[in-house]
């Protein structure tokens, strides 16, 4: 295989073996076209007066904002930038930036609710009640308020009589604790309109859903991205960078989107990368086949190695394919293990089990190729939030291609068929060659 020069990474022909065809002829193609451009950004763009030139970054984005459908979180100022790479992987300068701001959260309710005995089923003893206001579902909730306190002498229930409901909130959760229970456990979500409510014993609590620990309202909006300008004609493409702190863009970069100017923010994890700060000129480098380059699976310290992560992301869990899909931006992945978790508050009740899909290139739609006919895959236990780590190295698939599709399936949605499982992720670990062999180009056609 060829040398490539250090910075600039030109081919350099240094071996008995190599050859000017390699890597598509880079040597005699790639290389002067890239020469081409450092030459017209030296001499032709130079000043030579001890001035600096500035570069003016293109225009920001414009942003349009929706409450639901999405899990960015609510009372944010959410920044944008994107940058334009041409058909060879080059990237230009980042654009200015966008920003939008998302709809405050709701605040607890600020009243206890007001118990009074009536006839039920419930043991004697001390109870406590208390409620949370929530925006548009029920897992979107704030801090519970105040505590009610009420002893039964005997069996009985009780009525509440529900405290205003906060500005910007739309119904109640209650929360319970019994004398036989621990703490406060999840009892029930009330209608928009309900300002009372009996607890007569008819009703089992959700021992595994305890009190909330973090104000969720208003976490569910998204952000549609629009580019200012069309993209160039021919192989463009561009990269989508996300950040809630204006000075920190590292480990930003939320998507390479092809040919169409629009994309749908939904609140999914950035990964590693950020806006360049001057336009970019390397491109078009050999990429390394771990498939066929290497043996085995090559160790982590192995450099220019890096590892990867895709997840897969649901709100509300349903069984059946999900609506979010993962398609390869590298030229060979490696599977390396993966791993499901759902949010803190919400632990399963019963077994979650989660498996991976792939789709080949250029065929993935409707064509489905399963990894396996009994896939291994990825369980979170009933009263856990994290499930145990799967390793893959051993899936018959082999790498992921570029442009392979990943998709996840749900197989048991881990709430008994209530699919009120929220935050699920399927975070996938990919190894993939770092640096020069980490660019794509699956929208390329020349």
């Amino acid at each position: 295989m060829a040398d490539l020069t250090r910075r600039f990474k030109f081919t350099t022909l240094t071996q008995p073996a190599d050859r000017v065809d390699m890597a598509n002829y880079k040597f005699s193609d790639a290389d002067r076209t890239l020469l081409d451009r450092l030459l017209r950004f030296a001499v032709e763009n130079h000043v030579h007066t001890g001035v600096k030139v500035t570069t003016i970054a293109t225009p920001p984005p414009t942003l349009t904002i929706a409450p639901t459908g999405g899990s960015i979180p609510g009372n944010a100022a959410v920044h944008y930038r994107y940058s334009i790479v041409d058909s060879r992987g080059q990237e230009a300068l980042g654009s200015q930036v966008a920003t939008i701001y998302t709809t405050g959260q709701a605040s607890a309710p600020g009243f206890a609710p007001r118990l009074s005995p009536v006839t039920g089923t419930l043991d004697g003893g001390d109870y406590l009640y208390a409620v949370s206001a929530c925006t548009n579902d029920s897992t979107q909730e704030t801090l519970l308020g105040p505590t009610g306190v009420g002893t039964l002498p005997t069996f009985g229930g009780w009525y509440l009589d529900l405290p205003p409901l906060p500005s910007g909130s739309q119904f109640f959760n209650v929360y319970r604790k019994g004398p036989r229970d621990d703490e406060l456990v999840y009892l029930k979500t009330l209608p928009p309109e309900a300002r009372t409510t009996v607890d007569a014993g008819d009703q089992a609590v959700n021992r595994f859903r305890t009190s909330p620990r973090f104000n969720t309202t208003n976490m569910t909006n998204t952000v549609t991205v629009h580019l200012p300008n069309p993209l160039p004609s021919g192989s463009w493409t561009w990269k989508l960078y996300r950040t809630y702190d204006p000075g920190q863009w590292d480990n930003s970069l939320l998507d390479w989107i092809g040919p169409t100017g629009t994309y749908l923010d939904d609140g999914r994890a950035t990964r590693a990368g950020f806006p360049p700060i001057t336009s970019a000129a390397v491109g078009g480098a050999p990429k390394i086949d771990l498939g066929t380059d290497t043996e085995g699976v090559p160790p982590f310290t192995v450099a220019d190695v890096a590892n990867r992560i895709a997840n897969f992301n649901s709100d509300r869990t349903a069984v059946g394919p999900s609506t979010w899909q993962w398609i390869s931006e590298y030229h060979r992945a490696a599977l390396v293990a993966m791993r499901a978790t759902v949010g803190r508050n919400t632990p399963v009740t019963q077994d979650m089990t989660l498996s991976l899909e792939r789709h080949t290139s250029g065929s993935w739609l409707p064509v489905t190729m399963p990894f396996d006919s009994d896939p291994i895959v990825a369980i979170i236990r009933a009263g856990e939030t994290i499930g145990d780590t799967v390793l893959l190295s051993n899936w018959p698939a082999g790498p992921v291609a570029r442009g392979d599709m990943l998709r996840m399936n749900v197989l048991q949605d881990g709430y008994g068929g209530n699919n009120d499982i929220h935050d699920l992720t399927l975070a996938v670990t990919l190894r993939v060659q770092d640096g020069v062999s980490d660019q794509s180009y699956q929208w390329e056609t020349t």
